[in-house]
């Protein structure tokens, strides 16, 4: 009985020897497939990085130019695509701030020249009418309320024209169109300190 069962052990013996060496190259082949892959991945991985690394410079620098030549429109593009990009890349975050403020500047300057454009002409008007105002005296106490406008004095200017009322009350109509005009004036003065006084903040945030 005993000789007749060493056939049949070494057999198995021989089929697990062959399955375990199956196995083992089974497992090595798809070792090396693991690392292949896994070496392709990085690669790609390495490819992208450096890809976007290399977007994200020269959307950089092309900001910074755009910025530098004052170009706040396009530099903004520029800085907003990097964010969309990297949303953590500081650089592009501070230049935007900065055009931002920029561009706040110079809407603020734009407003104080229309202000100033406004107030032009309604002291045009104002000369205009002070030398067609047929009393001498009415008309130096205009042209010295006139002066009061322009230095922001109104209250001195409130008093004047009640000089005019009291000297010669038969032009009170006439006189009204001045104290309209300096209670426009007053406004539109009121208007330009408070963007003059928004452009001293803006350009402060900047240092």
């Amino acid at each position: 009985m005993k000789t007749a069962k060493i056939p049949f052990i070494i057999t198995l013996l021989l089929i697990n020897i062959l399955i375990l060496s199956g196995f083992a190259q089974a497992t090595e082949t798809a070792t090396d497939f693991s690392i292949d892959r896994a070496a392709e991945i990085a690669d790609q991985k390495q490819k992208e990085a450096h890809g976007k690394a290399k977007l994200i410079n020269d959307l950089f620098n092309k900001g910074r130019s755009h910025f530098n030549a004052k170009r706040y429109g396009e530099a903004k593009a520029s800085f907003k695509h990097i964010l969309d990009i990297d949303p953590a890349y500081e650089p592009a975050k501070l230049y935007l701030e900065s055009v931002v403020i920029k561009e706040g500047v110079i809407e603020a300057q734009s407003r104080v020249e229309g202000t100033k454009l406004q107030m032009a002409d309604i002291l045009a008007e104002y000369d205009k009418r002070v030398r067609i105002m047929d009393s001498l005296a009415v008309r130096y106490f205009l042209e010295q309320a006139q002066q009061k406008c322009q230095l922001g004095n109104f209250k001195e200017a409130d008093r004047l024209y009640s000089l005019c009322y009291k000297v010669y009350p038969y032009s009170k109509n006439k006189i009204e169109w001045f104290v309209k005009a300096t209670y426009d004036l007053r406004e539109l003065y009121g208007e330009l300190e408070e963007e003059n006084r928004r452009i001293e903040e803006l350009l402060a945030s900047l240092q």
